[in-house]
């Protein structure tokens, strides 16, 4: 029996596009899940930015997801990414919307 989908892909999954649709109006593409489970977010999402984008930018992905979808939303950029797992010890999974 296989296991069940994490109820954060499932919802990632299925906003997937609206996702990419309020990532891409702050200045940053290709939005990916992170499997980082924190109690204050439903989802983490690892966006890689498109010129230079600043901290408001990212500010307002997470309040444009919230207020849009009602999807509490952590994001983090590859550099941030990176540091985050290399500190940790450990690289959590990353999947494609």
């Amino acid at each position: 029996m296989g296991s069940a989908t994490p109820n954060w892909i499932s919802l990632a999954q299925k906003n997937a596009e609206s996702i990419r649709r309020i990532v891409r109006a702050h200045k940053f593409d290709d939005p990916k899940v992170v499997d980082y489970e924190d109690p204050k977010y439903a989802v983490t999402l690892l966006i890689t930015p498109v010129g230079q984008p600043s901290l408001l930018d990212m500010a307002g992905i997470m309040n444009d997801l919230e207020d849009e979808l009602h999807i509490k939303a952590f994001v983090v950029t590859p550099d941030s990414f990176e540091a985050t797992a290399t500190a940790a010890g450990s690289r959590p999974k990353v999947f494609s919307l």
